[in-house]
């Protein structure tokens, strides 16, 4: 596996990035497939040939991503997932209710506007 740097367009703005393939090919269907095939802007190129301070960079993120993988959470109990559930509703409820009294009061201003006409 190689790695591979290539510049890939992203919200109208162009960014350089890394990724490892087998060979050019590969890289350069992997970039199309994440980031679209017109946003892949210049070959993959092996990282060899490129500035290697932005291959350290790239290098100590995957490392890090690597060290500090996300631990799992665990489920909730029934118990939890019923107070959970309560919770929920009140905030649900709250929010309806200021809803309605939004509502309320938009009509009472739409009706003081026409009985002053």
């Amino acid at each position: 596996m190689n790695q591979y740097i290539a510049t890939v367009r992203v919200n109208g703005q162009s960014y350089r990035t890394g990724i490892v393939a087998d060979n050019p090919v590969s890289a350069r269907v992997l970039l199309q497939f994440m980031f679209g095939t017109v946003n892949v802007i210049s070959p993959p190129l092996l990282a060899e040939n490129t500035h290697s301070s932005y291959m350290d960079a790239i290098k100590l993120y995957f490392a890090e991503s690597m060290i500090n993988p996300t631990s799992p959470t665990k489920p909730k109990t029934p118990e939890q997932s019923e107070i959970a559930a309560l919770q929920n509703r009140v905030k649900q409820a709250q929010q309806a209710v200021k809803v309605a009294r939004a509502r309320q009061q938009m009509i009472r201003a739409q009706r003081s506007i026409q009985t002053a006409r």
